[in-house]
């Protein structure tokens, strides 16, 4: 059998938001699933895919069905699926797990085709304000996640959903400053430690490309409510690409 190879990278694809167009946005991320070679060797989701995931034991979110087969045809044809939790699809059980996908949580380090990566969503790496830490252990505490799941799903989704509507509307344009980022400052230390070729996250909205000191390469990756970004390494570099199909 021949070596699979070709490794892809995307994240913030916002499944569901009512924000842009969402099935416009759903249809493009569909084709461009469908556009990975059956050969490719990997896939890596880097959180936020859905703009709302919660699991229950018998329910999960009916946006982006056409999503999930798109990723089982992949897993099917030989491909590896990894999804990393972000900050608005962190409510994962045992669903995707069952069907083939490999969870992680972040930072995570690996190494592809010889060389080392750090991957994750980026929303808590490094560390954040003390309101998202608060919100966030709201969110990830068993108690909260327990209460949640004695509510009737029709209303905890109307409820989230109605909340990240208000959050995302209360927000001021986002200018990601290198200097001051937490993330950059953690990559920097965390280069110190352990060698690390490429940095690879998401969360922010933005799209960024630096060079470390230690020559490692930091990447943040856009989102896909007006663009189509996603990254690419043939086994040699990491390209950032714009699916066009």
């Amino acid at each position: 059998m021949a070596e699979r190879k070709g490794v892809y990278f995307v994240s913030d694809v916002h499944i569901g938001a009512d924000v842009g167009n969402p099935i416009e946005r759903e249809d493009r991320f569909v084709r461009f699933l469908k556009s990975i070679p059956s050969d490719s060797k990997a896939l890596y989701l880097l959180g936020d895919v859905w703009d709302f995931w919660y699991e229950y034991s018998e329910f999960i979110p009916k946006d982006g069905a056409r999503v999930i087969a798109a990723l089982l045809n992949l897993i099917h044809d030989g491909v590896e699926v990894h999804f990393f939790p972000g900050n608005h699809d962190m409510w994962v059980r045992d669903f995707f797990e069952k069907n083939g996908i490999v969870l992680h949580n972040q930072p995570y380090f690996c190494n592809i085709e010889g060389k080392e990566f750090c991957l994750g969503h980026g929303d808590i790496i490094g560390g954040t304000d003390i309101g998202y830490r608060v919100l966030h252990w709201v969110y990830t505490s068993p108690i909260t996640q327990f209460i949640f799941r004695l509510m009737d799903p029709r209303i905890l989704f109307w409820i989230t959903r109605k909340w990240f509507r208000l959050s995302r509307n209360s927000h001021k344009p986002y200018v990601f400053d290198p200097e001051r980022q937490k993330i950059v400052q953690w990559a920097r230390e965390a280069d110190k430690s352990r060698k690390v070729d490429y940095f690879l996250f998401g969360h922010f909205h933005q799209d960024v490309g630096l060079t470390l000191e230690s020559g490692a390469g930091f990447f943040i990756m856009g989102d896909w409510v007006n663009a189509s970004p996603f990254y690419f390494f043939d086994g040699t570099s990491l390209q950032a690409r714009t699916f066009e199909g």
